[in-house]
């Protein structure tokens, strides 16, 4: 195929030479476009090239979105953190959940405790005040346990479950309201606060309050207790010093 034949039609109306490129021949006969083999296969080249770079330029756009949006959902905070603590006596609630590990306190992770924290809310409304008093520099939790009838006639006893409990910060004070009824009163002391499953960890110290007490409404009024967990001169409330078993869950 010469250079005529290879860019050139030949045109069978009027024989003249037309351009490839141009469709109809200057006579009115209009051309069948077909490329000649090598330009085909130019063309061809050139057109694979094109969705290649397409396709690449997609994909990597696909890839940028899935990275962004891995990255926005790994940065968003698991929660907000706890507000802190106000002057005064005050009662927080806040999650007591535990993050421990192998075994032993120094597995354990520690957990916040303020003046006043719930740890255990009681099911029922709290109405009747419950005042602690405390002092040094450690960390006073306070566990309260039910009254329970005794069986056939015998003396109620002390469940073996956390009713109500709450935090208190050594040298501080802490007034919380508690359901009406009767209840035997427990605390732990310590340094580091591991949370309601380990309490203090190793170091934690327990006690037992001595009697029972009640929280009644009378005339006009809700009657509580005030506790005093330091000794005061004339003090009429004794503690006692007990094994981790005797202390409610």
């Amino acid at each position: 195929m010469d250079h005529q034949e290879k860019y050139y039609h030949a045109c069978p109306s009027c024989g003249m030479l037309t351009p490839y490129l141009q469709g109809t021949c200057d006579c009115g006969y209009r051309f069948r476009r077909k490329f000649p083999k090598d330009r085909r296969m130019a063309y061809l080249a050139g057109v694979l090239s094109v969705l290649l770079v397409v396709a690449v330029c997609y994909a990597a756009g696909q890839y940028d979105a899935g990275y962004s949006a891995g990255v926005a959902a790994a940065s968003t905070p698991a929660a907000s953190p706890a507000a802190a603590p106000e002057n005064g006596v005050t009662i927080r609630r806040v999650d007591t959940n535990e993050v421990v590990g192998s075994s032993g306190t120094n597995a354990l992770s520690p957990r916040l405790a303020l003046n006043g924290q719930i740890v255990v809310e009681p099911p029922e409304e709290g109405v009747a005040p419950l005042s602690i008093e405390t002092s040094g520099d450690g960390i006073y939790y306070v566990a309260l346990a039910r009254m329970l009838p005794g069986l056939n006639g015998t003396a109620s006893v002390p469940s073996d479950k956390t009713y109500m409990s709450f935090i208190v910060r050594g040298g501080d004070s802490a007034e919380v309201l508690v359901p009406l009824g009767d209840y035997k009163i427990y605390y732990a002391t310590g340094s580091t606060w591991y949370g309601k499953d380990h309490l203090f960890g190793d170091e934690t110290v327990r006690y037992e309050c001595d009697g029972t007490f009640d929280f009644y409404y009378s005339a006009s009024q809700y009657e509580g207790w005030t506790l005093t967990l330091y000794a005061v001169a004339g003090g009429n409330m004794g503690t006692e010093r007990i094994a981790e078993a005797q202390f409610p869950k």
